[in-house]
């Protein structure tokens, strides 16, 4: 359902013509590769450190085995 509900989102921020360097949908879309690691708190907490840029580039920038230890830091 999560994943679902992503792709949504992904899909709306595709629409949008602004272009940007480490978008909240390009993060939503690494974000879904490991949410199921997650659990639902994580997972809400996780998603609310994308509003940041710096945080997208980072997120982004990551080896995908260091992707949710950073996350479980950040919102810890």
């Amino acid at each position: 359902m999560r994943r679902a509900e992503n792709d949504r989102y992904i899909d709306a921020m595709k629409m949008n013509k602004v272009e940007e360097k480490y978008t909240i949908g390009e993060c939503m879309a690494a974000f879904n590769m490991v949410c199921d690691q997650l659990s639902d708190d994580e997972f809400v907490k996780a998603t609310t450190l994308f509003k940041d840029k710096d945080n997208r580039e980072i997120f982004l920038n990551l080896n995908e085995d260091w992707k949710v230890l950073w996350l479980r830091q950040m919102i810890n």
